[in-house]
């Protein structure tokens, strides 16, 4: 028979994985929003000046344009990438509520965020 461990935490302060799930996306939501603005501001102000550029026919004012449209690319990918980790962390909700012992749920983390199944030496495989 199995001793069964006391908890470091007393149970009134455990939290649901739902919970949990929810904290991790509250605090990544800001970054999403600050990538999406700076995203919005670079396409904007860079295509702005490009187009200031074009009319007066003067490329000094163009050129920053086109460096601060360049930036566009960038954010926007930092910002796909914190939408997809949101997503990544969301999908993790279902199969954590649903795993029994804490190296279930740490195999379903590494498997999901490393792509790769956990293995363990006892397993006798590396």
């Amino acid at each position: 028979m199995v001793e069964k461990t006391p908890s470091p935490i007393p149970s009134e302060e455990l939290r649901t994985a739902r919970e949990v799930i929810d904290a991790a996306i509250r605090e990544t939501r800001a970054w999403e929003w600050l990538c999406l603005t700076f995203t919005i501001v670079f396409a904007v102000v860079g295509v702005g000046l490009i187009i200031l550029g074009a009319i007066r026919g003067d490329w000094g004012i163009a050129g920053p344009g086109v460096g601060t449209a360049a930036l566009f690319g960038p954010t926007l990918w930092a910002a796909i990438k914190v939408w997809r980790t949101n997503i990544r962390i969301r999908l993790l909700e279902i199969p954590l509520s649903l795993a029994k012992t804490a190296d279930e749920a740490a195999g379903i983390i590494n498997e999901v965020f490393l792509g790769r199944a956990s293995r363990r030496k006892s397993d006798g495989v590396l």
